[in-house]
């Protein structure tokens, strides 16, 4: 049995147990999945109108500043989460589309 890890209460941290069957008959396994939203794990980047996402290959994401192209004095990758940022600012809310 996977040990079970405490469950977060914060909002932008999401968790679920799953309940697997294994090799061994009436022997289940429990896993905790947890994910993190992209403003947790980027902080404002991931609500910057300043910030392009560059996927890699193998999953990761990456955030690009594109301030960092007209200012030096930004980081073209910044370190994750930014919590702070003379830059930043709110990109537009996509627009919803609804069914008709």
């Amino acid at each position: 049995m996977v040990p079970r890890l405490g469950v977060s209460t914060h909002p932008a941290i999401v968790t679920r147990t799953v309940v697997q069957p294994t090799d061994c008959p009436g022997v289940e396994q429990e896993t905790l999945l947890w994910a993190m939203t992209d403003e947790a794990r980027a902080g404002l980047c991931a609500t910057c109108a300043h910030v392009r996402r560059v996927p890699s290959s193998r999953g990761s994401v990456f955030y690009l500043c594109e301030q960092s192209m007209r200012d030096p004095s930004f980081r073209q990758y910044p370190v994750i989460p930014v919590r702070i940022c003379s830059g930043y600012a709110q990109a537009p809310s996509k627009p919803t589309t609804e069914c008709r």
